[in-house]
């Protein structure tokens, strides 16, 4: 009978952890992620204040778009994309507005770094012109499967001393290479770049974007993206990010990593340089005590006798 009961309550603990879990599937922060944009009205060039909510630890991008962003990032401002890096399932930033390519209705659009999180906010773009909605033809965008991406990453441009740096540990400045190819019949037009870096994609930091204008069939291009490893870099580093105005985001990823190997030599070095600056100030120091209590040999100019100490014979007999 006991192990009846127990064999029981052991059943409904597993199953009460399983209904937790599927309840923690649908209702996980990706579900009740929004966007609020403060104040919903704003001119062009004007600063506004976005707050993301419930939002997954990680990258993220921000455009104005247009047409209620109908047809997704091709009604947005590739241009003026900014990148924020969001933490505690959300971030508060302040947002510079920018001109769509296409007339109103619009919106301030804001998308994870791989892209399967989409939110947006109305905005009324003062000055601006409002539209019917355009939607999407029936052509629709390019295949990402025609569209090979390949990424990789290369030392950049610096001074000796800026080489030197991640010796010791200091910043790693790369440059991030990333070429597209199309391999389709249609061309394509405005592919955005969006990468970031970091140990963890949880902790990445966003890499600044780039905007492929077009490109025709059997075209291939590079764009360059400078990547910037901040202090102490150390260790392995991930490069990853998404290629947009396909009919799906290209996803692209490379490693790199730094081992600071200087320091072994810089910190012994160091180490022996202030212990050798300890034992001179010391030496100093008793040097200087044993003057101080050191005898004064023979008298002052005071104390001194007027009389020499030699006298010739002939001199005191006159």
């Amino acid at each position: 009978m006991h192990r009846l009961v127990v064999y029981a309550a052991f059943v409904i603990l597993c199953a009460s952890a399983v209904a937790v879990g599927a309840g923690a599937q649908t209702t996980g922060p990706a579900a009740s992620a929004r966007v609020q944009v403060t104040p919903a009205s704003a001119a062009p060039g004007e600063e506004v204040a976005v707050e993301l909510a419930n939002w997954p630890a990680g990258p993220a991008q921000a455009s104005v778009c247009g047409n209620n962003a109908a047809r997704g990032s091709q009604d947005c401002d590739l241009i003026g994309t900014k990148g924020v890096s969001v933490r505690r399932d959300g971030a508060s930033f302040r947002f510079e507005v920018t001109a769509p390519p296409i007339h109103c209705p619009c919106v301030v659009r804001v998308t994870s770094a791989n892209g399967d999180l989409v939110r947006q906010a109305p905005i009324d773009v003062q000055g601006h012109p409002v539209g019917p909605e355009v939607l999407p033809t029936s052509v629709g965008p390019v295949s990402a499967v025609k569209v090979p991406i390949r990424a990789r990453l290369v030392d950049a441009k610096q001074s000796i001393v800026e080489g030197l740096a991640p010796l010791v540990a200091g910043p790693v400045e790369k440059t991030l290479l990333v070429t597209v190819r199309n391999d389709s019949s249609q061309s394509v037009e405005q592919i955005r770049v969006v990468a970031s870096v970091g140990r963890s994609r949880s902790e990445a930091e966003p890499l600044s974007s780039t905007t492929i204008d077009a490109l025709a069939p059997g075209e291939s291009t590079t764009a360059r993206v400078p990547v910037r490893i901040g202090v102490p870099a150390w260790g392995r580093y991930e490069v990853f990010g998404s290629v947009y105005g396909l009919d799906v985001p290209g996803r692209f990823s490379t490693t790199t990593s730094n081992d600071p190997w200087g320091l072994e030599i810089v910190l012994p070095a160091l180490v022996l340089l202030l212990a050798w600056m300890a034992r001179r100030r010391e030496r100093r120091e008793d040097e200087q005590l044993l003057h101080e209590d050191s005898p004064v040999v023979g008298s002052t100019d005071e104390d001194r006798s007027l009389t020499p100490s030699y006298a010739p014979t002939h001199a005191l007999a006159t």
